[in-house]
């Protein structure tokens, strides 16, 4: 009898929920994965979809947002640049992947950026280290991972001086992946010193049952004085000490450095993070719009400091959880000659994989280089049981054997590219809080590829003959783990 009745409270629990599910229009995936796991992992599937099956921050985080929402895109409208003929001299198939990103987001293509691209950690925080003890205003941060060993101690140290000096020094960085550094002496350190910490989506046991605690601030930038920004894959570690539990070898990153109107975007993002996560921040942000606004439109942004057109894309549950896959999607379809990717996680949808194999079925030249080693056992699996499709279609899988190639860019035709924090993953695509910038110059984009070319240097080919000998068994895995895929 009391078998019965937990089995029957079960079912209807898990009907209430799949109506729920139903009623959201997921990916037919991700709706199907959910059932699976509601009415045959009893209570547990339940609990497990409760805890992380709804893709939203928190009501409370939402109204927040949403009070902020009219300001930041003000900032964004205000920062339309008045001559816009640059767009006209775009190529007839890059012109809808800038007018995606504005339609959905507001985020306007800006001309008159000077951009570098650096590669490896050691030149990353040189470059980062200088350019904060030259700040003379603020130095913003939103990292996902800060790890306070090594290198990065001593752009902590950087940052508390300037702070003494003060300049005004914030931090924004991730509660789940930066835990290293809320729990470390560092913490008290920088706020002795002047520089304000912020806990971005804090963790904790009462705030899981409100929001889903695994959608994260991946966004990593830095930002000084206005004049300039950073953003791209790297995370505030030094790669001498991070993970090397893993045995996975160093990560490998890069960052662009960004001077021109593009940084004004970046601080708009910052900005209404900062203003989204507690109610002090967003009163804060209300009451003192002049002085924001002031901040946002200084003469400097607006001086062409280069002549490279770049466009920002913040993507996340808090702005637009779609625009970047529908960037990257209508990118692959706008593809002429050649697409070079390289990311550290692939675990792509549907909508991303046609886009990929249509590209290589029409006579695209696709390549996709990934780490031969990833510190998630689910990631490694699932990803390999998309190789045999991609194999067959003719994509050229390349594993990089120098380390964990952590650097998330894509190259369409060296014509224009991306660069920024999105894996090619779910997670990614439509649950972490994300950002890229997409570039619009050939020159920038031909030293991108140099770079992918050195990758390739370092990597080993998937030979399809090869990969159609792994046992069945391992088959077996792969394409069961991949059944949580939309989960991922």
């Amino acid at each position: 009898m009391i078998t019965f009745l937990l089995l029957s409270g079960h079912w209807i629990v898990a009907s209430l929920v799949a109506v729920r599910i139903i009623y959201r229009r997921l990916a037919v995936g991700t709706s199907l994965a959910w059932l699976f796991i509601l009415f045959f992992v009893p209570y547990l599937g339940i609990f497990v979809y409760l805890l992380i099956g709804e893709s939203h921050l928190g009501r409370r985080r939402q109204q927040r947002s949403q009070s902020i929402e009219g300001f930041y895109l003000q900032l964004l409208k205000e920062n339309e640049p008045k001559d816009q003929s640059y767009i006209q001299s775009l190529e007839e198939n890059i012109k809808p992947i800038h007018k995606i990103i504005q339609t959905r987001i507001g985020s306007y293509a800006q001309d008159g950026n000077h951009i570098e691209l650096i590669q490896g950690a050691d030149d990353i925080f040189s470059m980062m280290i200088a350019d904060i003890q030259q700040a003379k205003k603020f130095c913003l941060l939103e990292f996902y991972i800060i790890e306070p060993k090594g290198k990065v101690e001593a752009l902590l140290e950087a940052l508390c001086e300037a702070a003494k000096r003060g300049v005004n020094c914030q931090i924004l960085a991730d509660g789940l992946g930066s835990r290293a550094l809320f729990k470390s002496k560092w913490r008290r350190r920088l706020h002795d010193a002047g520089v304000h910490v912020e806990n971005s989506l804090a963790i904790s046991l009462i705030k899981s049952f409100l929001r889903r605690s695994d959608l994260r601030n991946h966004r990593k930038i830095l930002i000084v004085d206005g004049r300039w920004g950073y953003t791209g894959s790297f995370n505030l570690v030094d790669p001498a000490f991070f993970k090397q539990e893993a045995n996975v070898g160093e990560w490998v990153d890069l960052m662009i450095r960004c001077k021109g109107p593009i940084v004004s975007t970046l601080m708009a993002v910052f900005y209404r993070d900062v203003g989204t996560e507690t109610p002090k921040n967003t009163e804060e942000m209300i009451n003192n719009r002049e002085q924001y606004q002031k901040l946002f439109f200084s003469d400097h942004f607006f001086q062409k400091k280069g002549d490279i057109t770049a466009q920002l894309i913040p993507s996340g549950p808090d702005v637009d959880q779609r625009v970047i896959v529908e960037t990257f999607v209508s990118a692959f379809y706008a593809a002429e000659k050649e697409i070079i990717i390289t990311t550290p996680y692939f675990v792509p949808d549907d909508v991303v994989m046609m886009a990929l194999i249509s590209a290589a079925n029409r006579g695209v030249k696709v390549t996709i280089i990934l780490p031969k080693k990833v510190d998630s056992f689910l990631v490694r699996y699932t990803s390999h049981s998309f190789y045999e499709d991609l194999l067959k279609a003719g994509v050229h899988l390349q594993l990089f054997e120098g380390g964990l190639l952590h650097s998330k860019t894509v190259n369409i035709d060296d014509k224009f590219c991306f660069i920024g924090t999105v894996n090619m993953d779910i997670r990614s695509f439509y649950l972490n809080l994300e950002v890229s910038v997409v570039i619009y110059d050939t020159l920038f984009t031909e030293e991108l590829r140099s770079l992918q070319q050195d990758y390739l240097k370092r990597s080993q080919p998937i030979i399809w003959e090869e990969w159609q000998k792994r046992q069945h068994i391992k088959r077996f895995m792969e394409n069961t783990i991949r059944l949580t895929s939309p989960l991922l």
